[in-house]
Formats: structure tokens, sequence, C-alpha cells
């Protein structure tokens, strides 16, 4: 996977209406770093392209760069990795693996194998501060959504962006 120079375009967050105004058919994520189609737009983005992303990424700039193509809807795990350095990236990627290969592992029926095997050797465990780089907040309600109305994360995430824009204008329209 390429080491991504951060262009000019994306050295900075992006707002929901920056968005919008660009037209969100534009608004493509790098199939280097997510491993979609080529030409995937954020409608068809899922939680599975993210996975791929945490799971495959190379470097902090790489990490930055696909946190920055997902702006506004990754904001908190952009702030978490903008101040980030080599040394706490490399800390989280370890962490992630074993988190990885704990959850691959603990099925059931192997858990208490697994626990026999390697009782001192569990997976490291992840620093809370990263916690929103595994699934940032946006995520959480829009995965939910998407799920239930059976379509992509990226369109839940859209269409929740929306509801949230009308409700705080119709708040702030009503008389008091």
């Amino acid at each position: 996977m390429p080491n991504l120079d951060l262009s000019v375009k994306t050295k900075r967050r992006t707002t929901f209406e920056e968005r919008e105004e660009e037209g969100f058919g534009c608004w493509s994520v790098s199939r280097d770093l997510f491993g979609d189609d080529p030409g995937s737009d954020i409608h068809d983005f899922q939680s599975d392209s993210y996975k791929y992303f945490l799971d495959n990424v190379k470097s902090l700039t790489d990490l930055v760069e696909g946190l920055r193509q997902l702006s506004p809807f990754a904001d908190d795990a952009l702030a978490v990795a903008e101040k980030m350095n080599e040394k706490d990236f490399t800390k989280f990627k370890q962490a992630l693996s074993g988190e990885r290969r704990a959850l691959s592992d603990s099925h059931e029926e192997q858990l208490p194998l697994f626990l026999k095997l390697e009782p001192l050797t569990l997976a490291p465990k992840m620093p809370r501060k990263y916690f929103a780089l595994l699934i940032p907040k946006q995520f959480i309600i829009a995965e939910l959504a998407a799920e239930k109305f059976n379509v992509c994360l990226g369109v839940a995430l859209i269409q929740i962006e929306y509801a949230s824009a009308e409700l705080a204008r119709t708040c702030s329209e009503t008389p008091r």
C-alpha cells in the first residue's frame, strides 16, 4: 500500500455543508486505503471498508489521510490520529492486531482452549485514547440505522446528518 502524500484538498477537515455543496456523488474514498471498488463514493461506504482500512493502513500519514476523506463523519477519530506520533501509531496497530486475534480466537467453544494455551499472552489491551479510531462516534447510530433499513453505512451517515441539521433548524426557529 503506498504511503500517500497528504493532498492540499484533504489537509483540513471538511464540513457537511461543503460536502453537500460538492455533491455527494463526487465524494469518493481511496480504493488503496479502503479497499472499495474503483469509483466508490460515500453512498457505497460500508463498515467493512472501515475495518479493512484500519487493518491494512501502513502509516500514520495514511491513517490521517483516510480519516480526512471521511470528514466530517469520523472527525473524533481524526482528532485522535492528528495527535499521534509514529510510536503511538505502532502501539495502536499492535493493540488492534491483538484485539482482532482475540476476537477471532475467542468463540465460545475455542475460548477455554485459547486461555489454556496462551494464558499470559492475551491480546494487548487497546488504550482508551484510541477507542474513537476503532469506531467513530457517528458510525455507532448510523451502523444501527444502516442495518435496520438495509442500506450502506454511508447513506445512513448522510441521512442522519440531514435529519440532525433539520432538527437544529426547527429548534432554532421555534419561538420560546
